[in-house]
């Protein structure tokens, strides 16, 4: 994949990196890991950091300028990210001055200025546990057999996640299998085209955990408590925790090693976040919580 700086003849990419991370819209960092690249046929594609994006352009005197309308998938986004979307999409919708900063870049079009850095090497979808689909306007084929003769078994909607028991190359391409988390067991075979692998914060919404337990907890109007909650990991010590409050609220919080944010599972959640020991204390209008950091480390 060629990257945005070998188009502009600026400073090289790590050789580790695939692509670019916006890290910061307007200044305001990002959520959902939103990503960007531009390969030789001037194909761009990427993330908004819910829905997946394709358009194709070029970059001349540092202006990258698309040849169309941005195509995008169309799954429905909690509303912090339905707002990010929006205005990379607005980013996008014409010309974009395109300036070096340090090791990365900034994009300015349409009144938004993004902040880009080198993104390391996407997680091996064959050694992933866990899968997403994405990349389809409604769902996926999951066929008996790896390949496109083969019948179809099931159909997996935008979005969802599956078990993965390992990929195969095949002549057409790397399909993977897969299992749904129902009750179904429903087994079959996936393009890896249309497969990514599953985030902490998609595994914890799922309920898919690495460890699980309880923390100190006490609900806005209620005595203190321990509550139980569910973490996954991703690499170094980054996560997400799903946590359980009393009369079926939930809070999902995101860790990405110096910042936490928290959600409703929808929305995101006005919290006051400040250090505890060896862990953080939590205050949001639904409870306090006393949140530790070891979980999102051990393995």
């Amino acid at each position: 994949m060629l990257r945005l700086a070998i188009l502009l003849a600026l400073a090289a990419a790590p050789a580790a990196a695939t692509g670019w991370r916006i890290t910061a819209l307007n200044g305001t960092p990002t959520s959902g890991d939103p990503v960007l690249s531009l390969d030789e046929r001037g194909v761009l594609s990427g993330s908004t950091g819910c829905n997946r994006i394709w358009g194709s352009g070029e970059i001349e005197n540092g202006r990258l300028t698309l040849s169309g309308p941005l195509a995008t998938t169309r799954m429905a986004c909690p509303a912090p990210l339905s707002e990010q979307e929006a205005r990379l999409l607005e980013l996008l919708g014409g010309e974009v001055v395109v300036e070096p900063e340090g090791d990365g870049f900034r994009l300015l079009g349409g009144g938004v200025t993004a902040t880009l850095v080198a993104q390391e090497p996407a997680p091996d979808l064959g050694e992933a546990s866990y899968v997403i689909v994405t990349g389809v306007d409604a769902a996926l084929n999951i066929r008996a057999e790896p390949g496109t003769q083969s019948g179809v078994r099931a159909r997996a909607s935008l979005g969802r996640v599956m078990q993965s028991e390992g990929c195969e190359d095949r002549p057409d391409r790397l399909w993977c299998r897969v299992r749904f988390l129902d009750s179904s067991g429903t087994e079959g075979w996936a393009a890896a085209d249309y497969l990514t692998v599953a985030t902490a914060m998609r595994r914890a919404a799922a309920e898919l955990f690495d460890e699980i337990g309880r923390l100190d907890c006490q609900p806005f109007g209620g005595a203190a408590d321990r509550c139980e909650f569910g973490v996954a990991r991703d690499a170094g010590v980054t996560g997400a925790m799903l946590v359980y409050l009393p009369d079926n609220h939930r809070l999902l919080l995101s860790y990405d090693g110096s910042d936490l944010s928290v959600s409703d599972g929808e929305s995101e959640v006005a919290a006051d976040v400040t250090p505890s020991g060896d862990g953080l204390r939590v205050a949001t209008d639904l409870a306090v919580l006393s949140v530790p950091l070891a979980p999102f480390a051990r393995r």
